[in-house]
């Protein structure tokens, strides 16, 4: 398993669960350690052979998307070619790109050991970044910075993207998109996430989120 396929099983079993307890949202790092907390108990509520497909598959999307800001996250995995789009496009382009996370993430909560991992909220320096530590027992600390906005209207805050060592979620898929959309478009790439998503993803999804551990 690749360090930031690891990164990334332990950040959003972090954020999973959260809803199972009344989360303070208004302050981006008491949120996350109230979070970890949480879920450093709760994670062990559940065995292994509950872990089906389906059930996962309902704790990202009940428990993980709330507190992420996938519109937000898609607009920047478009990048500067978000200019060549309508409001429509962009619409369709996020409501695919949510479904196509829903389905990497359950992939990625099948490999995730709960038993395994702690994590270490560290003090905000830069606002909106969140620094964070995972640790696990034998192998050196992994250090992360969860991205996160908040909302003017509402004054919660969310995640937008996870950096693990220095390599952002969001500019890999920027990176892997950025030629299609130049190539075909936004409809062509918002198609090829749809046929990926009904088909059912596999394995080879997560190929691109690192390399070597």
């Amino acid at each position: 398993m690749t360090v930031f396929v690891r990164v990334l099983l332990i950040s959003f079993s972090f954020l999973t669960l959260s809803a199972w307890a009344s989360v303070d949202t208004s302050d981006p790092q008491v949120m996350l350690s109230q979070i970890a907390n949480e879920t450093s108990q709760k994670l062990k509520q559940t065995t292994a052979e509950q872990h089906t497909t389906e059930f996962l598959r309902n704790v990202v999307e009940q428990d993980l998307l709330p507190h992420v800001d996938y519109r937000f996250a898609a607009l920047k995995v478009l990048g500067v070619e978000v200019r060549q789009t309508n409001k429509e496009q962009r619409a369709a382009f996020s409501e695919a790109f949510k479904d196509y996370m829903v389905g990497t993430f359950t992939l990625l909560f099948k490999r995730y050991d709960p038993q395994r991992h702690v994590i270490e909220v560290d003090p905000v320096r830069i606002p909106g970044q969140v620094p964070a530590r995972f640790v696990e027992q034998g192998k050196p600390d992994i250090k992360v910075i969860f991205y996160m906005r908040q909302n003017s209207k509402t004054g919660e805050w969310k995640v937008w993207d996870l950096a693990a060592e220095g390599i952002s979620q969001v500019e890999t898929k920027n990176k892997e998109f950025r030629p299609l959309l130049r190539q075909h478009g936004i409809d062509f790439v918002t198609q090829q996430l749809r046929t990926k998503v009904d088909g059912g993803l596999n394995e080879d999804e997560l190929a691109g989120f690192g390399s070597g551990d």
